[in-house]
């Protein structure tokens, strides 16, 4: 009953998180069909450098803080802001303005204004955090409230400019400044309402875990978004700006999967947070169903993209981006690890040393395979020698698990459960991509079977559910 009612709890909370995150995902889908459609392949390479040399930065700066706050359930996080002492705010200032000066000083490189770069960075990083503040202080409502309002602006602001001639990045982020200054400016108004939260007294104890947990998880944090965007802002700085938009459209992660992931993900690290270090059997119902869920949407996501490739790259980006899609296929091949969050039960257990140990053995990899591939391949043998690296730190992190939860991995994943779907959405896939194909055009094809298997994973989802006793 215990487990029903706690994989119910994470269902939910999962699902305001992914609704919540939905709304500015949708914005930046919406910009990149019409902006990759509208703009020639340099000024959309551009304005995607930009973008992405954000992301890579923004790992500096956003201090790793965005993920570290779901560790602790709001009585502990708000005892531990109270503690933290006024030098050590001074340094996180001193490292997050540090992060955004490096920014500045690079996109000021490439002809754009440093000030403008300046604010762009630190309000929308301080927006990042604030927004996961407000999920920990359950602020649902108002979240959404805040994202409605951001969506119409942003896109607002995006069209405008479009409108006129020729296309402006300057002005386009100028105006994105205000509506980070805005909508930051909003979130704290939310948070203050918050003040009188009873601290938790255990905070006294275990000052020293905290930080250095605190430390693994930024360096974490940071070196995931950079493997994410690191090889796209390289990209930008050696090649032109047309190539660099070739490679990002086709290294692009997919859009809905990281906000399916974070949003269930971060539902689980609030019920991990509620409950005791020691409390096995209840850490191992909430991997499973972390498994269950994720899983539901990593493989048919994997197989939707790994056989309507060439449908969506033409369709979504235009013709111009048909040398992205072997960069994108070779992307692909990391969804299915999608699955699962490898570092959960570490955060729980407060390893951030195994963290950050996987973290070590995927930029060695990376960096060991990623010249000979690019030698062997060309562009999409640097998008596979990130994958590849992946790979080896999930299984190292796999490992670990066991090790410190001392059960074997069918105990914490359901793997007969995740062959089957695998199969399942693998079959799927190919015979609706098959079948529709040679008598639909491709919009008819990716339509109907987005629809298809959506309607499969609410009925999957909706059958364990109802019935799932985890673990």
């Amino acid at each position: 009953m215990q487990d029903k009612t706690l994989n119910k709890i994470i269902y939910k909370d999962s699902f305001l998180i992914f609704s919540i995150r939905l709304l500015s995902t949708l914005a930046m889908i919406l910009i990149s069909y019409y902006f990759s459609h509208q703009l020639s392949t340099a000024d959309y390479g551009r304005y995607t450098n930009y973008w992405n040399r954000f992301y890579a930065f923004n790992a500096f700066a956003g201090l790793g803080i965005a993920a570290f706050i779901f560790t602790y359930s709001k009585e502990r996080l708000t005892g531990l802001l109270r503690k933290v002492k006024r030098r050590h705010y001074f340094i996180l200032s001193g490292l997050m303005l540090s992060g955004s000066l490096a920014f500045a000083l690079v996109q000021h490189h490439y002809a754009h204004s440093f000030t403008i770069s300046l604010a762009f960075i630190l309000l929308n990083t301080l927006c990042i955090i604030a927004e996961s503040a407000l999920i920990i202080f359950r602020k649902f409502k108002q979240i959404l409230f805040i994202n409605i309002g951001y969506l119409i602006v942003y896109l607002y602001l995006h069209f405008e400019q479009l409108s006129g001639a020729p296309f402006n990045a300057e002005q386009l982020f100028r105006s994105l400044c205000v509506l980070f200054a805005v909508k930051l400016l909003i979130s704290l108004a939310f948070l203050r309402k918050d003040k009188q939260v009873p601290v938790d007294a255990e905070i006294e104890k275990e000052e020293a875990n905290y930080q250095r947990l605190w430390l693994h998880l930024y360096i974490f944090d940071m070196t995931q978004i950079l493997m994410v965007y690191v090889d796209k802002f390289v990209v930008s700085i050696l090649l032109d700006e047309s190539t660099s938009a070739i490679y990002s459209n086709g290294s692009t992660p997919i859009p809905l999967l990281p906000i399916i992931f974070s949003a269930v993900s971060s539902a689980s690290l609030m019920q991990f947070s509620r409950n005791k270090k020691n409390d096995v059997g209840v850490q191992l119902s909430i991997m499973n169903n972390l498994a269950r869920t994720l899983s539901n949407f990593a493989f048919p996501i994997f197989f939707f993209f790994l056989f309507f490739h060439y449908e969506f790259i033409t369709s979504y980006f235009s013709n111009k981006y048909i040398p992205s899609i072997p960069i994108f296929v070779a992307s692909l091949f990391v969804i299915p690890l999608r699955m699962l969050n490898y570092t959960i039960i570490f955060q729980k257990y407060e390893r951030g040393d195994i963290i950050n140990t996987g973290v070590v053995l995927d930029v060695v990899a990376t960096l060991l395979l990623v010249y000979p591939l690019y030698r062997l391949m060309g562009l999409p043998g640097i998008a596979l020698s990130f994958v590849l690296g992946t790979y080896i730190q999930a299984g190292y992190y796999l490992y670990k698990m066991t090790v410190l939860l001392q059960r074997p991995l069918s105990a914490i994943l359901p793997l007969k459960n995740l062959c089957l779907k695998f199969l399942l959405y693998g079959l799927l896939a190919f015979g609706l991509h098959e079948g529709l194909s040679p008598f639909a055009t491709p919009y008819i094809s990716m339509l109907s079977t987005i629809l298809i298997f959506g309607l499969v994973i609410a009925l999957v989802i909706r059958k364990e559910y109802k019935s799932s006793t985890i673990a």
